[in-house]
Protein backbone atom coordinates (compact mmCIF):
# COMPACT_ATOMS: atom_id res chain seq x y z
CA UNK A 1 0.00 0.00 0.00
CA UNK A 2 1.18 3.47 -0.80
CA UNK A 3 1.36 6.18 1.71
CA UNK A 4 2.34 9.58 1.34
CA UNK A 5 2.77 11.68 4.50
CA UNK A 6 2.96 14.98 3.80
CA UNK A 7 4.21 17.47 5.64
CA UNK A 8 2.74 20.57 4.05
CA UNK A 9 -0.09 19.73 2.01
CA UNK A 10 -0.72 23.26 0.75
CA UNK A 11 2.78 23.00 -0.78
CA UNK A 12 1.56 20.19 -2.85
CA UNK A 13 -1.20 21.42 -3.90
CA UNK A 14 0.78 24.73 -5.01
CA UNK A 15 2.92 22.85 -6.65
CA UNK A 16 0.80 20.88 -8.81
CA UNK A 17 -2.03 23.81 -9.51
CA UNK A 18 0.83 26.07 -10.55
CA UNK A 19 2.52 23.53 -12.60
CA UNK A 20 -1.04 22.67 -14.44
CA UNK A 21 -1.82 26.70 -15.40
CA UNK A 22 1.88 27.14 -16.67
CA UNK A 23 1.99 23.95 -18.50
CA UNK A 24 -1.78 24.89 -20.26
CA UNK A 25 -0.45 28.55 -20.35
CA UNK A 26 2.60 27.96 -22.35
CA UNK A 27 0.72 25.79 -24.62
CA UNK A 28 -1.84 28.12 -25.32
CA UNK A 29 0.59 30.57 -26.24
CA UNK A 30 3.10 28.37 -28.07
CA UNK A 31 0.82 25.25 -29.51
CA UNK A 32 3.33 22.98 -28.67
CA UNK A 33 2.93 20.36 -26.04
CA UNK A 34 6.66 19.74 -25.68
CA UNK A 35 7.09 23.36 -25.53
CA UNK A 36 5.16 23.24 -22.70
CA UNK A 37 6.43 19.91 -21.04
CA UNK A 38 9.68 21.22 -21.00
CA UNK A 39 9.50 25.58 -20.22
CA UNK A 40 7.22 23.80 -17.00
CA UNK A 41 10.00 21.04 -16.17
CA UNK A 42 12.49 23.95 -16.16
CA UNK A 43 11.09 26.23 -13.89
CA UNK A 44 10.32 23.37 -11.35
CA UNK A 45 13.90 21.82 -11.34
CA UNK A 46 15.08 25.19 -11.33
CA UNK A 47 13.23 26.02 -7.93
CA UNK A 48 13.97 23.00 -6.46
CA UNK A 49 17.78 23.07 -7.21
CA UNK A 50 17.57 26.48 -5.61
CA UNK A 51 15.88 24.57 -2.80
CA UNK A 52 18.94 22.20 -2.09
CA UNK A 53 21.45 25.61 -2.32
CA UNK A 54 19.40 27.04 -0.17
CA UNK A 55 18.77 23.95 1.84
CA UNK A 56 15.10 24.76 2.76
CA UNK A 57 14.23 21.18 1.45
CA UNK A 58 15.76 17.88 1.66
CA UNK A 59 16.19 15.79 -1.35
CA UNK A 60 13.02 13.52 -0.42
CA UNK A 61 10.51 16.48 -0.18
CA UNK A 62 12.02 17.51 -3.41
CA UNK A 63 11.36 14.40 -4.97
CA UNK A 64 7.65 14.69 -4.08
CA UNK A 65 7.53 18.74 -4.96
CA UNK A 66 8.78 17.24 -8.69
CA UNK A 67 6.69 14.15 -8.26
CA UNK A 68 3.59 16.66 -8.05
CA UNK A 69 4.71 19.35 -10.60
CA UNK A 70 4.78 16.33 -13.50
CA UNK A 71 1.30 15.79 -12.03
CA UNK A 72 -0.06 19.27 -12.66
CA UNK A 73 1.69 19.24 -15.92
CA UNK A 74 -0.30 16.07 -17.51
CA UNK A 75 -3.66 17.19 -15.84
CA UNK A 76 -3.43 21.02 -17.43
CA UNK A 77 -2.26 19.49 -20.63
CA UNK A 78 -4.77 16.59 -20.81
CA UNK A 79 -7.41 19.82 -19.81
CA UNK A 80 -6.48 21.70 -22.75
CA UNK A 81 -6.42 18.38 -24.54
CA UNK A 82 -9.58 17.44 -24.11
CA UNK A 83 -11.50 21.45 -23.98
CA UNK A 84 -9.94 22.70 -26.38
Amino acid sequence: MFYLRLTNNYDKVAHFLISSMMSSTVYAISGSYLAAVLFSLAVGLTKEISDQFMRTNDLKESSLDMLFNVLGIVVGLLVIKIFI
